[in-house]
């Protein structure tokens, strides 16, 4: 297979196919692609590597084959258009609840598509918020946290400027470097378990 390396910040097309037979995107491939609107993923696509489509402010649809087992965490991160995400049937690795975007193998929260709403229910079932899963989610006031969620990844929730409170379930653990940074108006974070580790 072929590996997507770039696709030029100004490229002027808004929607873009990738090349049937490509395998990998690479990490930032398609970084501040600011006029693409649309993408179209081949069949053949297994791996979309970290940043691969790091700020495409205007990204609202893209595909996600059957054969795509490995999307890295932080690949859509600063996507905020991005609300149309059609997950295949056949696709064994990830299941696409609402807005959100899970890992089967490991019940990892790896990206949090746009919604019109303020509030965020994470499924049952969902032990991590991935890196950066819910970057620049501006408009966020509130997330309701199931009751198996253990870990927030590295800068989870970096920039959500409309979270005000938090509250953790009894199970979680362990905060991600950097996790709530750029939070500014974030006052309590409320923990109905014991006290958890900030450790990288």
């Amino acid at each position: 297979g072929s590996t997507l390396l770039c696709l030029p910040s100004r490229h002027p097309v808004r929607e873009f196919i990738v090349r049937p037979g490509t395998t990998e995107i690479a990490s930032w491939a398609l970084n501040n692609c600011d006029q693409v609107e649309r993408v179209t993923l081949p069949d053949t696509l297994e791996t979309i590597h970290e940043g691969a489509f790091f700020s495409c402010g205007k990204l609202h649809s893209i595909n996600l084959p059957a054969a795509l087992v490995n999307i890295h965490e932080g690949a859509f991160r600063s996507c905020w258009a991005l609300k149309e995400v059609a997950l295949h049937a056949d696709n064994p690795a990830y299941r696409l609840e609402q807005h959100l975007l899970v890992e089967n193998a490991t019940d990892t929260l790896i990206s949090a598509f746009w919604s019109q709403d303020d509030t965020c229910a994470v499924p049952q079932g969902v032990t991590r918020i991935g890196e950066y899963a819910f970057m620049d989610y501006d408009s966020l006031k509130e997330v309701n946290f199931g009751s198996a969620m253990h870990t927030i990844g590295k800068r989870a929730f970096k920039s959500c400027d409309g979270l005000t409170t938090f509250t953790l379930p009894a199970t979680f653990r362990k905060f991600g470097e950097e996790c709530f940074m750029g939070c500014t108006w974030l006052r309590e974070i409320r923990c109905l378990g014991p006290m958890p580790s900030f450790k990288a």
